[in-house]
């Protein structure tokens, strides 16, 4: 009874509220508008210039009849609760988690592009939904600890807090429905991450900052023209991608349910995709990018946790070294479309903490095992573009890495790579600036940070940023 009394309570203060503010903002927002439209977008219709057959037999000139473009977004506000249960991933996830439920609550503020201002990523993709959110997690409810040694108290991922991006693009569009996906990634945060003293069965998150990423689909109904209902499904995930130790990650998959309240109404002058490359030619170009790698050693982890003595230092501790490496790719890919590019690529990576592992390796007595500072790999890579931002995805195989026992023990011979992209439009998208995190099976190496440059494939013919 509880529960429900706080779910209608939500809903209830998720279209009050913005509905108490609509007034104003949307004054603030049209004033805005009205002030930018004027200096930049006023239109005036040839047939209301003031000739000869505009004056009329008094001698007064009529005055022209203006017409102006919409404002450039509709604005709108939404609430959500996520209810959540923990995804232990692998027998030592497993082993330590018990009690899986927790919930997570967002606010964000709607972008969503008007039709009659949309450029061609906007017709391509729908008029998607960008937003600007922050978010809470409880997990109060979720107990960690071992069976043996079981410590005289349970640990606990804390409190969540995350600030995040939000893309949300409509796969099917009705007059009262919309069904879709949603991508998010921000900056996380938990006020109770790994300790030696009174945490040290949380092996999920090891340091208080962290990637926030999640993944859904939804089913939203419109109830009035400005306000709607969504139920969906997510997959969210904190880690600190391997910049800390421990690093297991938080999964966790549930049942989001949202309200959303727009300024104004929506107003859908195209379909889910209104597609036409008639302004983009499609083309080769080469992707060169380099940049730094950084992580933290399992290596380290293992031994301190479970070699030392309990007067060692470094027994259990939470402070783990960051080791560096050098990284750089060359990818040849094929654009054959505004939002899409894939292609292949040749992955390289200097890597000085090999001697690190060999020391760690020597110390366990693994003596048969070798280590090279060299790595190299060969991945197929996709790229969805969509205005300066792009998402980068990307699988490859291991051609030559030798990183000691717990490369060729514990990791697997491929690895993924995921990463977001800002390109600079007066470089016309050729210089970008991101990162990476690179993982093998989901389980994360590094964290890479990369400068790239695109050679070729752009003329004047593909300035489609406009």
């Amino acid at each position: 009874m509880k529960s429900g009394k706080n779910i209608r309570i939500f809903f209830t203060l998720a279209f009050l509220l913005p509905m108490a503010l609509s007034p104003t903002l949307a004054a603030a927002q049209s004033e805005a508008a009205g002030v930018a439209v004027a200096e930049e977008d006023s239109l005036v219709m040839p047939g209301n210039l003031p000739d000869a057959a505009n004056i009329d037999s008094i001698g007064y000139i009529e005055q022209p009849q203006q017409t102006t473009l919409p404002k450039r977004f509709n604005i709108g506000f939404s609430a959500e609760a996520n209810f959540s249960g923990l995804v232990p991933l692998g027998p030592q996830c497993k082993a330590i988690t018990h009690n899986y439920g927790l919930q997570y609550y967002t606010a964000s503020v709607i972008f969503r592009r008007n039709g009659l201002r949309a450029n061609g990523y906007d017709k391509d993709f729908g008029l998607p939904e960008l937003e600007i959110g922050f978010l809470v997690g409880n997990t109060r409810h979720i107990k960690l600890y071992r069976a043996e040694p079981r410590m005289p108290y349970n640990s606990t991922p804390g409190t969540l807090f995350a600030v995040y991006g939000g893309f949300r693009r409509d796969i099917i569009r009705s007059q009262r429905w919309r069904f879709g996906y949603i991508l998010e990634n921000g900056l996380g945060f938990t006020t109770r991450p790994y300790n030696r003293y009174d945490n040290s069965d949380n092996e999920l998150l090891g340091s208080p900052i962290n990637i926030y990423i999640d993944m859904g689909l939804y089913a939203a109904y419109r109830i009035t023209p400005q306000a709607e209902i969504s139920l969906g499904i997510d997959w969210k995930h904190f880690s600190n991608g391997a910049l800390d130790r421990p690093n297991k990650g938080l999964n966790s998959a549930g049942v989001t349910l949202r309200a959303n309240y727009y300024l104004d109404k929506p107003q859908d002058e195209f379909g889910v995709s209104a597609f036409d490359d008639s302004d983009f030619r499609k083309g080769f170009y080469v992707d060169v990018s380099a940049g730094l790698a950084a992580r933290s050693l399992q290596d380290d982890w293992v031994i301190n946790y479970w070699s030392l003595s309990p007067d060692d230092p470094k027994y259990r501790t939470s402070h783990y070294p960051i080791y560096g490496a050098f990284t750089c790719q060359v990818a040849p890919m094929y654009r054959y479309c505004r939002r899409y590019a894939s292609g292949i690529g040749i992955d390289y990576t200097y890597a000085p903490y090999a001697s690190a592992i060999r020391q760690r390796d020597l110390y366990r007595g693994l003596t048969q095992y070798t280590h090279s500072r060299h790595v190299v790999g060969l991945s197929l890579r996709h790229e969805v573009y969509f205005r300066h931002l792009s998402l980068q995805i990307g699988i490859g195989w291991y051609l030559h890495r030798k990183m000691g026992y717990t490369a060729d023990v514990d990791e697997k011979p491929y690895y993924e790579t995921i990463g977001i992209r800002y390109s600079f439009p007066f470089t016309d998208d050729r210089l970008y600036i991101g990162y990476n995190v690179k993982a093998h099976f989901a389980k994360a190496d590094c964290t890479q940070f990369i400068l790239g440059w695109r050679i070729g494939g752009k003329d004047k013919k593909r300035r489609i940023h406009q």
